[in-house]
């Protein structure tokens, strides 16, 4: 957590764009190296089950971190290998979540690059359902 905190300290105005693109920098730097640190720990209890909650939650950890550097593919991985074991209640929907930030972050990205609506069998965007199925959940 050292390398998230330190980039996330690192967040913050800048005066000078050439500072800005420096500490951009130095932030993805540090988010990737945490992430690969994280990364390790997940993979040393990858088939521990019997250390839940442990191991989902070092899997959620990389998830999280993969998605915030835009590696989803990391984050769709870690995701799956956490819903493997018996993680708890609270920690499956925080997985949830961060699978569907995932969704929305390829949904965005693909109509992005087609400039068109993306599909699904119910003829709503991918956006559009996720939208439908939180507000569903709460009143």
């Amino acid at each position: 957590m050292e390398f998230m905190d330190e980039a996330l300290y690192v967040i913050r105005p800048s005066p000078r764009a050439e500072d800005l693109q420096l500490e951009n920098f130095r932030v993805e730097s540090l988010f990737r190296r945490a992430l690969e640190l994280e990364i390790s720990a997940a993979d040393s209890v990858s088939n521990r089950f019997e250390l839940e909650p442990t191991r989902s939650v070092l899997h959620r950890g990389v998830a999280s971190l993969a998605l915030r550097i835009g590696d989803v593919e990391t984050a769709k991985r870690y995701i799956a290998a956490a819903s493997q074991g018996n993680p708890p209640f609270e920690i499956q929907q925080e997985l949830d979540e961060i699978h569907n930030q995932v969704l929305m972050r390829e949904a965005l990205t693909k109509r992005s690059r087609k400039s068109s609506a993306i599909r699904t069998g119910t003829s709503q965007t991918l956006v559009k359902e996720t939208i439908n199925k939180y507000t569903a959940r709460f009143p």
